[in-house]
């Protein structure tokens, strides 16, 4: 683990070894055995890859092409790229397509279940005669069961059907109890025409709603209206649906139910308006013709717990022309909204910090956008006696999530070089430290510090030096410890007491001295602040042993003599190149 910070460092420099390409050779088998195990596989990976696209490069393109294939692949692009990117509110409830030739016959047992031909109904019979019939109900809304007759159940609820025939039965049958069962639905096919996505006859289960119908045929389009849905039987309208009954309120319970025959018909949208930033629910409303901006607030759920005030921002198109202008909740309320009107509110940004360490109360703190290390630290009632400000850590998600793209990048990199070197059969010219390296490198966890002041003197006298929090940063105090840290290439690695007498040279001495694979010019020196520093040959030899001061929680870190690669030495580096890896140690004393 001690390395791995310590190779990750020193990548950044040799990048710079991915140069001039040289004579084909066949594959260095034996330095791609050689590799660790991981990196091998990535660079098959990579070598496999290339040969493919210098394949692809010489194939001679063919002239035959799937049109239909090809128009369906186009089709349901344009159909993923419409339901992902519209903003019209509702539109997520039918981004889960379900084939519209395919029948959910799962069996309703609720008892308004309106019975009809094609459903199968299960009557069993116990007593002074045991007996199960199962029936299909016929064209003229009938079963039948020998010894009873004919029962006329079409058009009937489940519970009153089961009624009519528990007492034909027991009519006929005289000390026997009856037990009903719907066991199978009958399909309906219902036509949704209008403003559909996909209009159409489609086949739905006996069971289906309105919900169902508009889910297989793709939901509604852009242009069609959630608020004013037609159900029409024998060319009549029976039901008028508003799905924002459904979608904002949670009302389903429709009164008619589906039928074989039935059409439903999508009206075009009327009224549509966008709330913007300040709103629980952004997106685009539509509005029926009469409604106030008192509808359409009620819809959105409310201005958001962090709008600064009521002062909303309404924006309009009047004949042509932009308009905005700000008004109260109040006053928006008793205006008539309009057609592509978008309302916005002053929204302050809030997140959340978790401070811990040596503060009087650590814990996860809510901030606001101003909040700053400074006001974070008051408000956790400032640093405990023993609290070492000088080595306090700021994590940040972004400055991580940075770390790890620069890795890949690096990684990926000297993936391609190797692996071209290998096909090449100058695999032997890398030298036998950069693999391992990069298997290091791929395996490092980066910590995402952001280098920053937690003196509370300074950070008052010097605001500039403060820094603004974001969402999900994390701070940690440190205990003051007085103990230097000394690890890599020495003999004794560990902790050394501190004392502002010693020198870099003295505190590696204690260690035991620098061990013969010890390189003295990458001896970094990092401050418990994240600072590092280069410690070079010629301040160890020549025993200027204060060019570089050392504070209570230093780390000195002894890098390994690295291999020549391409002709470059690893250790040459500035104290720039280490910064990341500095960084990174400094991260690990603080925290552990």
């Amino acid at each position: 683990m001690k390395y791995r910070f310590l190779y990750a460092g020193f990548l950044i420099l040799s990048i710079s070894i991915l140069v001039n390409a040289q004579s084909v050779s066949p594959i260095d088998e034996d330095y791609l055995d050689s590799l660790p195990e991981e990196v091998r596989n990535d660079i098959l990976q990579e070598i496999s890859q290339s040969k493919d696209d210098e394949q692809k490069v010489l194939k001679v393109p063919s002239s035959s092409i799937s049109s239909l294939e090809t128009v369906k692949r186009w089709e349901q692009f344009l159909k993923n790229e419409r339901i992902e990117k519209s903003e019209r509110f509702g539109m997520k409830l039918f981004r889960s397509m379900q084939s519209t030739f395919m029948p959910v016959n799962v069996p309703n047992m609720s008892s308004k279940y309106i019975l009809d031909s094609g459903d199968v109904i299960e009557v069993q019979v116990v007593g002074s005669k045991e007996k199960t019939y199962s029936m299909s109900i016929s064209r003229d809304g009938s079963i039948s069961a020998e010894g009873v007759g004919k029962i006329f159940i079409g058009g009937k609820s489940l519970e009153e059907a089961s009624s009519i025939i528990a007492n034909k039965f027991k009519n006929s049958i005289i000390g026997i109890d009856v037990f009903v069962t719907l066991t199978s639905l009958r399909d309906i096919q219902v036509l949704i025409t209008g403003f559909s996505k996909f209009p159409g006859l489609y086949t739905l289960s006996g069971n289906a709603n309105i919900l169902n119908a508009l889910n297989v045929s793709g939901g509604i389009s852009d242009e069609g209206s959630f608020r004013i849905i037609d159900i029409k039987r024998d060319g009549e309208v029976i039901e008028s649906i508003d799905l924002y009954e459904s979608l904002v309120f949670g009302n389903i319970d429709f009164k008619e139910a589906l039928r074989s025959g039935d059409s439903i018909y999508i009206h075009p949208a009327q009224k549509l308006v966008r709330s913007g930033n300040g709103f629980k629910n952004v997106g685009i409303f539509e509005l029926k013709e009469g409604e106030t901006y008192q509808s359409f607030i009620n819809y959105t759920g409310g201005l958001s717990r962090n709008v600064a005030s009521n002062n909303i921002s309404l924006n309009s198109i009047n004949n042509g022309k932009y308009t905005s202008r700000n008004v109260q909740l109040d006053e928006l309320i008793n205006i008539l909204p309009r057609n592509n009107d978008s309302l916005y509110a002053v929204e302050e940004s809030y997140g959340n910090i978790k401070i811990s360490g040596e503060v009087m109360n650590p814990g996860t703190y809510a901030i606001s956008s101003d909040e700053n290390i400074l006001s974070l630290i008051k408000r956790a009632g400032g640093y405990k006696d023993n609290a070492y400000p000088f080595g306090g850590v700021l994590l940040r998600e972004s400055a991580k999530e940075l770390e790890k793209q620069n890795n890949q990048r690096l990684y990926n990199n000297f993936i391609k070089y190797i692996a071209s070197s290998i096909s090449k059969g100058t695999g032997g010219q890398l030298g036998t430290s950069l693999p391992t390296v990069l298997n290091e490198l791929k395996n490092t966890e980066v910590l995402g510090r952001v280098q920053a002041e937690f003196d509370m003197v300074r950070l008052q006298d010097n605001p500039s030096s403060d820094i603004y929090l974001t969402d999900n940063d994390e701070i940690v105090i440190p205990k003051y410890q007085p103990i230097v840290f000394v690890y890599g290439e020495v003999k004794n690695p560990g902790g050394m007491r501190y004392s502002s007498n010693l020198s870099t040279k003295d505190y590696i001495k204690q260690a035991g001295g620098v061990t013969n694979y010890g390189n003295k010019d990458s001896i970094i020196v990092v401050d418990p602040s994240g600072a590092a520093k280069i410690f070079s040959n010629r301040n160890f030899e020549f025993n200027l042993n204060n060019s570089i001061d050392i504070y209570p929680g230093s780390l000195i870190y002894v890098a390994r003599d690295i291999d020549k690669v391409a002709g470059l030495e690893f250790t040459a580096a500035s104290a720039s190149i280490f910064s990341s890896l500095a960084l990174a140690l400094a991260s690990l004393n603080s925290i552990n």
